[in-house]
This record gives C-alpha cells, sequence and structure tokens, in this order.
C-alpha cells in the first residue's frame, strides 16, 4: 500500500517548498520497476540505482552531476558514485594519495 508523496526542497531563504507530489500509482511503479527486469544489467543491488541504462531515473529528486576529475565532463549516472568510470576511480584514487602525502610531508610526518 502507498500514500501520495510530496517532495521539498529548500528555497534560497532555506524554508522547505514543495516541489512535487507523485502519486501512489507512480511510487509503486518506480518501485516494482526494478523486478521486472531480466538479469544481463544486473550491478550490486545495495549500493547502486537499479536503473543502470537510464539515467532519468536517478532516485526521487537528485540532480545527475559532473565526474569528480578535473580533465573529464562526462555525467554520472550512479547516485552513490563520484566519478564516471573505473580509469577516473583511479585517477582520482591516485592524485588524492599524493595530495594526502604531500600534507602529511609539510607537516614533518612520515
Amino acid at each position: 500500500m502507498a500514500f501520495e508523496v510530496k517532495v521539498y526542497k529548500p528555497n534560497k531563504d532555506g524554508k522547505l517548498e514543495c516541489t512535487q507530489k507523485l502519486s501512489p500509482d507512480e511510487i509503486s511503479e518506480k518501485h516494482w520497476d526494478k523486478f521486472n527486469r531480466d538479469n544481463k544489467y544486473a550491478v550490486n543491488y545495495n549500493y547502486k540505482s537499479f536503473n543502470v541504462n537510464n539515467p532519468s531515473y536517478h532516485r526521487i529528486g537528485v540532480d545527475l552531476r559532473k565526474c569528480a576529475e578535473d580533465n573529464c565532463e562526462q555525467i554520472v549516472e550512479e547516485p552513490m558514485s563520484v566519478t564516471c568510470s573505473p580509469a577516473c576511480k583511479l585517477q582520482r584514487t591516485r592524485r588524492k594519495r599524493r595530495e594526502s602525502k604531500a600534507r602529511s610531508r609539510a607537516r614533518g610526518n612520515k
């Protein structure tokens, strides 16, 4: 059983305003959508969004964002990811590690 859901977002003053009302049918459809798929596009369901091929379904009310790497302009489709690909993730990890070591050396720690 589903109920009507109201989506609130803060305005410029920080007050919450109702931006969207989702009917029980829409909520039910979004919920059951993940079960009506074949498993050839299976991902880790604990942390990733269920619809891998459709970036328009990116959790309710969450905007798509660019990859966190400096040179990359691609859109990140997964809500829990910061980078768009494994290559960008590796590049970001290496950069962060270099920055961390540089800060540690500047403080005098080894």
